[in-house]
């Protein structure tokens, strides 16, 4: 019977290590690529040339949403992986917040698509609708 409950302990040590395991494999490039956007973001913000042109501003805009929506992915696979229970009013409220951001994206594409089609099919015109 003792032997049982040590097979028991040691499996249960055994996927705290392996979710732990899982976990710090999936942040290292979470953490890559929010460095990599923050270093996106900084050149976008810091120089001049980039500021006053939509599509810089509508790139920017969709670096910190990707930035956010994975910040929340790993956020919420934390609270999994530590098995945080939680009332239903904040579930809600942490899942909501990731499927905001993720909708954030395919609508900041089409609306820089629509500005490169106006600057292509109406050149003359661009500078008024962009602005």
């Amino acid at each position: 019977m003792a032997s049982d409950n040590s097979i028991s302990n040691t499996t249960e040590l055994y996927m705290r290590y392996e979710d732990s395991l899982k976990f710090s494999l999936s942040l290292i490039p979470v953490l890559f690529f929010i460095y990599i956007n923050s270093v996106m973001l900084v050149t976008l913000k810091r120089r001049a040339a980039f500021q006053g042109v939509s599509r810089y501003i509508l790139f920017g805009h969709m670096l910190f949403a990707d930035s956010l929506q994975m910040i929340w992915s790993m956020l919420s696979y934390l609270l999994y992986t530590v098995k945080v229970s939680m009332s239903n009013g904040l579930c809600a409220i942490v899942l909501l917040l990731p499927s905001i951001t993720l909708r954030i994206s395919p609508l900041n594409l089409a609306i820089m698509s629509l500005e490169r089609y106006s600057a292509i099919c109406f050149p003359l015109r661009h500078a008024e609708i962009a602005t």
